[in-house]
């Protein structure tokens, strides 16, 4: 058996209507009577909210006016489903945040725009400051062998060798032996 909510008193004027009072709630189905599965459907749903007499009706035209309404209803709830995600992106992405930063939606997107830009300027410094980082680290190591940064690229391009700068770095620095061969390969170049 389905269960059955109590309906609540209500008053027109001084006359009491549902809940414990001898006039009961009534409800209508807007659905076509020959659909039966649909028409059933309505009747429980009516019992289920505790309406005591239900009446059946065909009205067509309620039928349709319905079925707009819950287009624009299932459009609106999509609308708002749809907002909310973006607002969930934009909150996650500035977690960590201080302040408003990351908990209000304005304030929120502002810092994720910010940051966006700071991120898409900053992968660009990074392969500028790699490329010094390289470069200092090449420098050290020739000038250890008693040649100039600006030489020993000439020279390496004279003696053919085709290592590029983060190579030649990294074994500056972690392989000094073998930096020193190369070093010396493009000394005898150079003479």
């Amino acid at each position: 058996m389905i269960k059955k909510y109590p309906t609540k008193k209500i008053y027109v004027g001084d006359v009491a209507i549902g809940g414990d009072a001898p006039i009961s709630v009534q409800s209508m189905t807007y659905s076509e009577t020959k659909n039966v599965a649909e028409t059933v459907g309505q009747i429980n749903r009516f019992h289920f909210t505790g309406d005591d007499i239900t009446r059946l009706k065909e009205v067509k035209l309620l039928n349709r006016f319905l079925e707009n309404i819950w287009g624009i209803l299932d459009i609106a709830n999509k609308l708002i489903s749809f907002n909310k995600n973006r607002h969930k992106k934009v909150l996650k992405a500035v977690k960590g945040q201080w302040g408003r930063r990351k908990n209000t939606i304005r304030v929120a997107r502002q810092a994720m725009e910010k940051a966006m830009q700071y991120a898409y300027r900053d992968r660009r410094v990074k392969k500028r400051e790699f490329r010094s980082l390289w470069i200092q680290r090449i420098n050290a190591g020739v000038r250890a062998e008693g040649l100039t940064y600006s030489k020993f690229i000439n020279g390496l391009s004279k003696s053919g060798v085709k290592l590029d700068r983060k190579v030649l770095a990294d074994l500056a620095y972690d392989h000094p032996d073998a930096f020193k061969t190369i070093v010396k390969k493009v000394q005898s170049s150079l003479n």
